[in-house]
């Protein structure tokens, strides 16, 4: 009876082993955890700073999550036998893995393919913060205006993704820009300068009302004679108006030869 009994709980053992193993491997499946083949790996670098970016960030593509970051390295600790310049010393891989299933394509063409296309066509990594919590993450996208991408020094194991600046990067270079200019620019000079512009206008306004001053009598002069043309041809216009046969004979026509002895 006890070896039937120790058989039975062998099988239900077994059995709930078994379910175990079942539900793990539908769940890995289903998460595409572990499954190199639903996976794209692809590179890109920063020079600017990653903070709030970690392991397990997600990738996004249009505001589509694609994949996640698996990866954060400094470029000269991932290849260390690649000749990398100072300037590039203290770049910043970051390694992402991509959905297979999200960049699917007709027969004959791979995911990395159409992840080639895609940078081909201008498509860039950029750090996005969200909201308040500091946090970061990767955000795919084809930017409007073009970018001028910075070459790599070394041989990337994957598909490399250029980076491109965000928005806040973007506003804090070009507010360090104007600083700059600002802080270049000589003020002592432009104010001596608008000092003495105002000097010149004030001297080319004295010089204006002295001429006018000088020939105040010659224009007095002008102005009596447009006066008395005026008047003139508002008599004119008047005996035109009580007489208009003065248009087309003189003003004291010569008497008739009937009339000339009256």
């Amino acid at each position: 009876m006890s070896s039937e009994n120790h058989a039975s709980y062998a099988k239900i053992g077994f059995a709930v082993f078994a379910g175990t193993l079942a539900i793990a491997a539908a769940l890995t499946y289903l998460a595409g955890v572990g499954d190199a083949d639903q996976e794209v790996m692809v590179e890109s670098y920063f020079d600017t700073s990653v903070s709030g970016l970690s392991v397990g960030s997600s990738v996004d593509f249009r505001g589509v999550k694609v994949g996640e970051v698996r990866d954060i390295d400094f470029a000269a600790s991932l290849y260390p036998g690649s000749e990398i310049d100072t300037s590039t010393l203290q770049r910043i891989v970051v390694t992402m893995a991509l959905d297979r299933r999200k960049f699917k394509a007709a027969d004959g063409y791979s995911a990395e393919m159409i992840v080639k296309e895609y940078v081909a066509h201008g498509l860039h990594a950029t750090i996005s913060t969200s909201g308040i919590t500091g946090l970061s993450h990767i955000e795919l996208q084809i930017p409007e205006i073009p970018v001028d991408d910075k070459p790599v020094t070394w041989l990337s194991r994957y598909i490399t993704i250029p980076p491109a600046p965000s928005m806040m990067d973007s506003l804090s270079s070009a507010a360090a820009r104007l600083m700059n200019q600002i802080g270049s620019m000589d003020f002592a000079s432009a104010w001596s300068n608008l000092s003495e512009v105002a000097v010149r206008a004030a001297n080319i306004s004295r010089q204006v009302d002295l001429l006018l001053e000088s020939q105040s009598t010659g224009v007095g002069t002008v102005v009596g004679n447009m006066e008395e043309l005026s008047s003139s041809l508002k008599e004119l216009s008047r005996r035109l108006e009580e007489n208009p046969s003065l248009l087309i004979r003189p003003n004291d026509p010569a008497p008739l030869p009937e009339t000339s002895e009256w």
